[in-house]
């Protein structure tokens, strides 16, 4: 389980570097509205499949440790996914 939306990432993903206006620094992510459609969701499944695409995990937590995951979350800024393990 990811705490947290996949959609942002995703979407800049498929967008590539993006330039803030009125700067000349290049950023490779950005927020935005993201709109799916059938062809990018595909392509989005085609990257994931082919291990094109794999999301940043910063920290991994066990089920037990939830609270400690969601303190990590709310005080440590995390750069990339808080997840927590599930072992079935």
């Amino acid at each position: 389980m990811l705490i947290g939306g996949t959609s942002k990432a995703l979407s800049a993903r498929v967008a590539g570097p993006v330039r803030a206006i009125g700067s000349e620094e290049t950023f490779t992510a950005a927020a935005f509205p993201f709109h799916p459609r059938r062809e990018r969701l595909q392509e989005l499944t085609d990257l994931a499949e082919e291990g094109k695409v794999k999301p940043h995990l910063d920290a991994i937590f066990q089920p037990n440790d939830a609270v400690e995951a969601i303190n990590y979350i709310l005080n440590c800024h995390p750069q990339g996914k808080v997840a927590l393990q599930m072992n079935f």
